[in-house]
């Protein structure tokens, strides 16, 4: 069993397409929101490549996808965790059900990174210094922006 995005299109807003230079709480000029990229066959590997945790993770309900939720989670590296909100609800990642997943993932080890148009916390496992996520966060960042060098969307 797969998920589909189906009328989601948060992660075109909340994410960055460095191959496009489209910032973070920017819609994508190719998003037709609720529906999808007006582009999809020729996107780029950015957006081909990306998958949120609600499309790969089958056990969060469906109430967390993130156009209801109106939170993104996504896989940065095997110890970190992007957790973007809508900025319209910047404390969209407190609510119940989302909150309750996010303790289970730092309870596994995992670090959260979370943000959003005005506040940014990082939420540390135990064990875990912030040098350490802070440096691992900034290596992938560091290696998206190489993609700035790469347009590959027509």
């Amino acid at each position: 069993m797969t998920r589909t995005c189906g009328s989601c299109t948060l992660c075109c807003k909340l994410t960055e397409v460095p191959e496009l230079f489209k910032p973070v709480n920017k819609w994508c000029g190719f998003c037709k929101p609720g529906e999808g990229c007006s582009s999809y066959e020729k996107r780029p590997e950015s957006c081909h490549t990306f998958a949120c945790i609600w499309l790969t993770d089958l056990s969060l309900d469906d109430e967390l996808r993130p156009d209801r939720s109106r939170v993104l989670l996504e896989r940065l590296t095997d110890k970190t965790i992007l957790v973007l909100n809508e900025p319209s609800r910047p404390e969209a990642w407190r609510a119940p059900a989302m909150l309750k997943i996010l303790q289970n993932m730092v309870r596994s080890g995992l670090t959260l990174a979370v943000g959003n148009a005005t506040q940014k916390h990082l939420i540390l496992p135990q064990g875990r210094t912030k040098d350490e996520a802070v440096r691992e966060i900034q290596e992938v960042a560091r290696g998206r922006s190489e993609l700035h060098d790469r347009p590959q969307h027509a």
